[in-house]
């Protein structure tokens, strides 16, 4: 949906009016099932499909279609289809219950702001962007912070972690990546916080020095 073809047109009886076309193909959608499936496979192998069934009806057929197709290949894997409203309302009122969830893009972009929720801060949140040729690019969850330029105010917990997810899941060094997520959990047991997880109850610190905290914990 993110990439899709729009124009305006002037419609003589209604004003102006937007035109959207977007398509999938099979190898498409296969290919980020697979990865989703194989994640799944790796850690609880539980799955949610999330989409739209009657909103988005002959989308969430393909993709409905293409997850049973590839569940053979996954059969210790268990999955469930979610429509995107129950999904949002499910991922908020028991997010135990979730571990992999596959989306669209623009259902998943969404549904990755409302989990951070359950981070304490979108400054928390952290992803990756896996292609199908073995080449990966690992981000914050929550795109640019224009309003926090110049104020040293933001939290580099997010972008720490996605370094994390480069060495775990580019590289295979889950030691290392380990060793960073610790020093990291020692440093909030100490009660450092950035304005966006500071409760008030200590002074808040800057992003250079959380940073610096990070990096005083890798030795211990």
């Amino acid at each position: 949906l993110y990439f899709s073809q729009s124009k305006e047109i002037m419609n003589s009886q209604h004003g102006r009016e937007i035109q959207c076309t977007f398509n999938y193909n099979e190898n498409q959608i296969l290919r980020i099932l697979d990865i989703a499936y194989n994640f799944a496979s790796e850690r609880s192998k539980k799955l949610c499909l999330v989409l739209k069934k009657d909103g988005l009806k002959s989308m969430t057929d393909l993709w409905l279609d293409l997850m049973v197709k590839l569940h053979k290949k996954y059969k210790s894997v268990n999955w469930e289809f979610l429509d995107i409203d129950n999904a949002a309302y499910q991922l908020v009122a028991r997010p135990e219950a979730f571990d992999v969830v596959v989306a669209p893009n623009m259902l998943g972009d969404i549904l990755a702001d409302l989990c951070a929720v359950h981070l304490g801060s979108r400054g928390l949140s952290y992803s990756g962007n896996f292609s199908d040729n073995s080449l990966s690019v690992f981000q914050t969850g929550h795109g640019a912070a224009y309003d926090l330029i110049g104020k040293k105010t933001a939290n580099p917990i997010g972008q720490i972690l996605s370094l994390t997810m480069l060495l775990k899941f580019q590289f295979k060094l889950d030691k290392e990546a380990n060793i960073i997520i610790d020093a990291i959990g020692n440093t909030l047991s100490q009660g450092f916080r950035t304005p966006d997880i500071n409760s008030n109850k200590t002074a808040s610190i800057t992003t250079q020095q959380m940073t610096n905290e990070i990096i005083k914990n890798l030795d211990k």
